[in-house]
């Protein structure tokens, strides 16, 4: 796994526990939104402009 994939999924975790312990929706959309964000965006500059 690179690691900007790692970071993605780590918040994603992270937000689900958030999510888990306050009940609170938006944490849990941001969050996905987030890690989304995280890896296409960084996955298609990578990919783009590295590799």
């Amino acid at each position: 796994m690179k690691s900007y994939e790692v970071v993605s999924f780590l918040v994603l975790i992270n937000s689900t526990i958030v999510y888990y312990y306050t009940k609170n929706i938006e944490y849990l959309i941001t969050g996905i939104i987030l890690s989304l964000a995280i890896l296409l965006g960084i996955r298609f500059i990578f990919e783009k402009f590295v590799a």
